[in-house]
């Protein structure tokens, strides 16, 4: 965990160590890849992942979260496809870290 949150954190270090300001923040709904997200559980409590490259991780994903047809799911099949229909899938994503306590 500690790895993924470093991985999640790179960029806005960088950003402010470059720049002198802190980056946005980012719109969890609308970000590219909800593989590289954080998630809200149903204790309250946030998970990081950050699952690179996304396309290895993603049928593992699928099974760990009990939804094995998100795997062949067309509008998620490839990272291109899990780009285009980022919100959707983050909102289902939601739902599912809803019901899991950390």
């Amino acid at each position: 965990m500690v790895a993924a949150l470093m991985y999640l954190a790179a960029p806005s270090i960088a950003i402010k160590l470059l720049g002198g300001q802190a980056p946005a923040r980012h719109s969890r709904a609308k970000c590219l890849n909800p593989l590289y997200n954080y998630y809200q559980c149903g204790d309250g409590k946030w998970i990081a992942i950050a699952l690179m490259p996304e396309d290895r991780y993603w049928p593992a994903l699928c099974k760990g979260l009990g939804k094995p047809e998100w795997e062949k799911d067309p509008r998620f099949e490839s990272s291109a496809q899990r780009a285009q229909n980022a919100e959707l899938l983050v909102k289902m994503m939601d739902k599912v870290f809803a019901t899991k306590k950390l």
